[in-house]
């Protein structure tokens, strides 16, 4: 990954297919990359922020036209292109006279690409809702429709700011929610959440999903879902269990589930049931935003069951200490792990 971010412009960042990839499919890996950075280079915030903000626009725009993935990717190279043209190669130019003609030159480069399409940027970033949680932070959302979001940490949530009555509802998620959406009986309005390439069309529906890694995960509590990713199309009842491979695209594993744990952390305790512990700190680390470290790589292989509570931090490390047999020592946001013997 490149090293450089903290001279790139807005521009480069959206172009830039590392950055993409971490808006569009996060993983723990990705979001501590960027965390460390924005702490290092807090005066880049606000480029961050916005050439997020262009990648989010723009992928709003193309899903609502039904455009297919390709192009869009066809789109941000065309971008890079542009910018990567946009030097200037005079030699008896100063640099000053340069930085500020290279400057001119992308941000024309980038106009010019929007208005192509119809200008969409600026007028489908105005049309966005975007809700988000910290690490540590939950929301619960009430959205145009009287729909509820309970949003789990770490988590963001874009929906159009208005829905006009009897027009289908649809929002993106990245992270964790769980859904109650309302039915809409007389206009039989649909009601579609997306989940990097995962689409779900439900109707007066509870279910919880997390699209986290390399995984989108779905648990149906109650109705019906359609679930639709890589022309693979299923049906999902109460009860249902599904996981999806963003890797292998593909559904990997559908089950009945007795018991309702997926979405237990709205209640506010995190059950991780038949878990290897690297799966339980990877959990933790995606929830709490620390980063576990241990002396010995044999303690992440045993598979147990444990109940955390997701408001304290302080109270589930001790927890934690006592299921696993372990010592775990915080320092700032680490957590290092030492078996007991």
């Amino acid at each position: 990954m490149s090293k450089s971010f903290h001279i790139y412009t807005i521009e480069e960042l959206a172009s830039n297919p590392d950055f993409r990839n971490w808006v569009l499919n996060p993983t723990s890996e990705l979001n501590h990359f960027w965390q460390d950075f924005l702490q290092k280079n807090p005066q880049k915030e606000a480029v961050v922020e916005e050439a997020r903000n262009i990648i989010i626009a723009t992928h709003f725009y193309f899903d609502q036209n039904k455009t297919d993935p390709q192009k869009i990717e066809e789109y941000f190279e065309e971008l890079g292109k542009k910018i990567e043209g946009a030097n200037p190669q005079s030699d008896h130019t100063p640099i000053s006279q340069k930085a500020f003609l290279r400057k001119w030159m992308i941000a024309a480069s980038l106009l010019l690409l929007m208005a192509s399409i119809g200008g969409f940027w600026i007028s489908t970033r105005n049309q966005l809702q975007t809700y988000s949680t910290a690490f540590g932070e939950w929301k619960t959302i009430q959205l145009p429709d009287s729909s509820v979001v309970r949003l789990n940490a770490n988590s963001e949530l874009i929906t159009a700011q208005n829905w006009r009555e009897g027009e289908d509802r649809k929002v993106w998620l990245k992270g964790e929610a769980f859904f109650e959406v309302e039915k809409k009986p007389i206009t039989g309005s649909k009601f579609t959440v997306i989940a990097n390439e995962v689409s779900m069309e439900v109707l007066g529906t509870s279910f919880n999903v997390n699209s986290r890694g390399e995984k989108v995960v779905v648990f149906l509590q109650e109705g019906k879902i359609k679930l639709e990713a890589n022309d693979q199309e299923t049906y999902m009842e109460p009860g249902d269990f599904i996981s999806y491979s963003i890797s292998d695209q593909k559904i990997i594993e559908k089950r009945k589930e007795v018991n309702d744990i997926h979405s237990s952390w709205k209640d506010g305790a995190l059950i991780l049931q038949s878990k290897s512990v690297k799966e339980i700190f990877d959990k933790m680390e995606e929830i709490f935003g620390v980063e576990f470290q241990v002396d010995d790589s044999s303690l992440l292989e045993p598979i147990t069951t444990v109940r955390i509570p997701m408001d304290k931090l302080e109270i589930a490390i001790p927890i934690l200490e006592k299921t696993l047999v372990t010592h775990i020592e915080q320092v700032g946001n680490t957590l290092k792990v030492k078996r007991i013997e």
